[in-house]
């Protein structure tokens, strides 16, 4: 018995010994690793294939294998910028034997936390990406401006947008070219509000509600489905399609929405009168591009109604 004893006992130390050395190993690889010239290369990398800058703040290493900052940067070249509080990345090696690198994410920024996986094959060639992932709790009023390139309609210019913004999706795509990708997911805004600041009655507060809707991406169309608003304005359901180009000009919106003004919606007798509508029955048609939507009220567009024309 004192044999096993002392033979357990020898293996206990032997198993100490063996996990001191690889804390030890851990440690001196935290500490000597030359974290900073490897930052450097990857975000060289990016600014090389994207045209972007990226600053990373405060970049260490973790455990299991993967790297955290404190803050990360990314300017655009025409000067959009965007910034996360923090980001974490961990490395999940298993992948690396079939030719692919698998990095788990989790990320904070404007009010908001997002985690997911990215898979990346043919790393080394024209890579191949697959992404799933979920967005939680992003401030609406937090996120950049739209790009400088992407000008807005003269009835919205000054416009502030406030709400909470939910995702699901998962994604697939070659190389740079989303075209020939194909996804899917599902979207909720939370007290979702729009401000005007320039209409005929003055500034104009639409408090819209809880926006629901789900998506399906294939080859360069994002199908629009089961698209719901309910709130204190509108009601009702809408679906449509938007056709995905590399810029927003050239990205084309077809959006169809049915439904009906509720008792809070602005000066609803006048808009029920000038419209003509019969039960507070709307249909609100989006066309155009991305960058310069038209919006359309029964048939007529909003610029005149919000100009005071009918």
């Amino acid at each position: 018995m004192a044999r096993a004893g002392g033979g357990a006992l020898k293996w206990a130390t032997v198993t100490a010994y063996v996990v001191f050395g690889l804390l030890v190993f851990v440690v001196a690889l935290a500490l000597t690793f030359p974290l900073e010239p490897a930052v450097g290369r990857l975000t060289a990398l990016a600014a090389a294939r994207t045209g972007w800058t990226v600053d990373v703040a405060g970049p260490r290493l973790t455990f299991p294998p993967g790297l955290a900052a404190r803050e990360v940067t990314g300017t655009g070249p025409k000067g959009q910028q965007v910034a996360l509080d923090a980001v974490r990345v961990r490395l999940a090696p298993w992948g690396l034997k079939d030719g692919a690198v698998v990095v788990d994410h989790d990320v904070d920024g404007y009010g908001g936390h997002a985690s997911g996986r990215l898979e990346v094959e043919d790393a080394f060639q024209v890579p191949g990406y697959r992404w799933r992932g979920q967005v939680r709790g992003v401030a609406l009023e937090k996120l950049p401006p739209p790009p400088p390139d992407v000008p807005v309609a003269p009835w919205a210019q000054g416009y502030k947008v406030s709400g909470s913004l939910d995702l699901d999706a998962k994604a697939g795509w070659r190389g740079d070219d989303f075209a020939r990708g194909e996804g899917d997911g599902s979207l909720t805004l939370t007290g979702l509000t729009v401000v005007l600041p320039r209409t005929p009655a003055g500034a104009l507060t639409l408090p819209f509600g809880d926006v629901r809707g789900q998506a399906r991406w294939q080859r360069g169309r994002l199908e629009v489905q089961e698209m719901t608003i309910e709130g204190d304005l509108v009601r009702g359901r809408g679906s449509g399609q938007v056709m995905l180009g590399r810029t927003p000009q050239v990205s084309r919106l077809d959006l169809r929405f049915t439904g009906t003004l509720e008792g809070g919606f602005p000066m609803r007798d006048m808009v029920v009168a000038v419209l003509n509508l019969k039960d507070g029955q709307v249909t609100i048609t989006v066309k155009g591009t991305v960058a310069r939507p038209l919006v359309f009220v029964n048939g007529k567009p909003v610029d005149r109604l919000l100009a005071g024309g009918a």
